[in-house]
């Protein structure tokens, strides 16, 4: 009961909560593997992004264990677009005259810069997930 109460505070004292169903899904997945991984992780983000397979035409010339890293594992990763936002900042400014007196002139420029969720699972030979890191996919709910 104290914890529940604790975190009911931490709630209210923020004003909002945070979620993350990808979080959620990685965290149940620890140690078991990449078909699971895939069956729970491609209904909400899709296919992973990476590692993508060879052209048809040209699959014969890859070796199998082309996507290996040093360590024998396979990194996957999983990434869906979560939107943009802007941000106003100041670019410069100048002081014109043409007028016959000075006039003090301020430019902006508005930077979009977009978000992402990015799921990353390493699996070893066996296809059992190893490792697993979660980045960008928390939402924010007003409480």
């Amino acid at each position: 009961m104290p914890k529940k109460s604790l975190l009911l505070f931490l709630v209210l004292l923020s004003g909002c909560i945070t979620t993350s169903r990808e979080g959620e899904v990685v965290n149940s997945l620890k140690g078991k593997t990449l078909a699971e991984a895939r069956a729970r992780l491609d209904p909400i983000m899709g296919a992973p992004i990476y590692p993508r397979p060879p052209p048809a035409i040209i699959a014969d010339a890859f070796p199998p264990d082309m996507d290996r890293n040093a360590d024998g594992t396979i990194t996957y990763i999983w990434q869906r677009d979560t939107g943009y936002y802007d941000v106003t900042r100041p670019a410069g400014g100048y002081v014109d005259t043409s007028q016959g007196r000075p006039i003090v002139v301020e430019n902006y420029q508005n930077e979009r810069t977009y978000t992402a969720c990015r799921v990353t699972i390493r699996v070893d030979r066996q296809d059992v997930i190893v490792r697993s890191s979660v980045a960008g996919c928390g939402s924010s709910l007003p409480f």
